[in-house]
């Protein structure tokens, strides 16, 4: 006889055990309960991976527009908060500077950063390599804004300071000095503005550029400043700590990725999926649905667990299994759809209409840097390595001591 499991109560999300492996709680919760009330958060919790697509792929009856509330104070208002044609129109300014032949004219940029960090670097010794992963998308955003000198400087501190008074509770420290950081990038972005040029091809430029025949109003502008800030710095720094502590967890990677350009990009793509660094994502229902014979009123709050459905094994077999050359996963990432041909796509990075504007930048500046990095040392992890956990509203680890020795040249 079957023992049945013991029910999940909404304090066990909140617990050490689950913040040190989420993952054996989200199983239980795709097998025994795949629609969850979270009375602790407010939220319904969707932690199947057709159910989450499904969501991720109905913009009329799941809004973004709760952002709002979360964005607000240390950001200010974007387009991450809009649906529909208000929403595209305003993704478009940058949309499509960030793909295909218009991304590889950023590669020149890119590796420069990357040459610049990984140049730093001491000829022999202990780093903790979370300095570079944040610093590398970080640079590669004040630059893409065109900023200079100590204006570049600046920019990363207000980007760390906004990215993590964003995740921080109301009242702590961190949200406040992350609001005092949003209004200095403020005056920092107008007087750039006043000062630019016309014809410098640079994300201020995009932002102001004519889109459906609108454009941004000036305050807007500052504000998405402040978006890209955060989300290009933050959510890349943890894509790629985890890409680098896949690659360190499965020591016999190192060498062979080295010379083997499309073997690092198929481990980054299982990185993804296996350590999804944004474990979920929020949407309001815009109408009363039903999900496994439950009612969610309009109104309430969806959580899509985004980690839990990229480790769904209904869809990935033996998904706590790195495996980056696992037939079904996807190469990269999908827009428009999640299963093709009995393999499924990742799901870090959203889906549908909303999905990450950044996402192949991400990928090209996580690339490049860890090209770079591996071409010009020998590393290992300087003791054992941290087990990924929730840290800061993401999955990844909050450190990443290595041991690092420069290659003879």
């Amino acid at each position: 006889m079957t023992q049945a499991s013991t029910p999940i109560a909404p304090d066990d999300l909140y617990s050490p055990a689950f913040l040190a492996d989420p993952f054996s709680l989200w199983r239980r919760l795709r097998a025994d309960q795949p629609a969850f009330y979270d009375s602790v958060a407010g939220v319904w919790l969707l932690t199947r991976y057709e159910d989450v697509t499904a969501v991720l792929l109905d913009d009329e009856t799941y809004s973004t527009r709760g952002y709002a509330e979360w964005f607000g104070p240390t950001i200010g208002f974007t387009f991450a908060e809009l649906d529909g044609a208000e929403h595209s129109w305003r993704r478009n300014l940058v949309a499509p500077r960030l793909v295909d032949r218009s991304l590889e004219r950023l590669v020149p940029l890119v590796q420069k950063v990357a040459v610049e960090l990984v140049g730093e670097l001491p000829m022999a010794g202990r780093v903790d390599l979370t300095d570079l992963t944040f610093r590398l998308p970080a640079l590669v955003m004040a630059d893409l804004f065109s900023f200079a000198g100590g204006d570049r400087t600046r920019f990363v501190a207000l980007a760390r300071a906004i990215s993590e008074g964003l995740v921080a509770s109301d009242g702590a420290p961190e949200r406040a000095a992350g609001i005092a950081a949003r209004t200095e990038l403020e005056e920092l972005t107008e007087r750039r503005l006043h000062g630019r040029e016309e014809g410098s091809g640079d994300a201020l430029e995009w932002l102001a550029a004519s889109s459906n025949g609108k454009t941004l109003e000036r305050e807007h502008l500052r504000t998405h400043v402040n978006f890209f800030a955060a989300a290009g710095s933050s959510t890349v720094d943890y894509a790629l700590r985890n890409f680098l502590w896949a690659l360190l967890a499965h020591g016999e990677l190192l060498e062979p990725v080295r010379t083997d350009r499309a073997l690092l990009d198929a481990v980054f793509t299982e990185t993804l999926r296996y350590a999804t660094p944004v474990p979920h994502e929020n949407r309001i229902a815009t109408r009363e649905v039903e999900w496994h014979g439950v009612t969610i009123p309009a109104g309430a709050v969806v959580r899509l667990c985004l980690a839990s459905a990229n480790d769904d094994e209904t869809i990935f077999e033996e998904p706590r299994r790195f495996d980056p050359l696992r037939g079904d996963l996807r190469p990269r990432e999908s827009r428009g759809g999640a299963r093709t041909g009995g393999a499924a796509t990742h799901l870090a990075f959203g889906l549908g209409s909303h999905f990450c504007v950044g996402y192949r930048l991400a990928r090209l500046e996580s690339l490049t840097v860890v090209e770079r990095l591996l071409a010009a040392y020998s590393l290992r992890p300087d003791g054992p390595l941290p087990p990924l956990r929730i840290h800061k509203l993401h999955l990844t680890v909050p450190t990443l001591d290595i041991e690092l020795k420069r290659r003879p040249t």
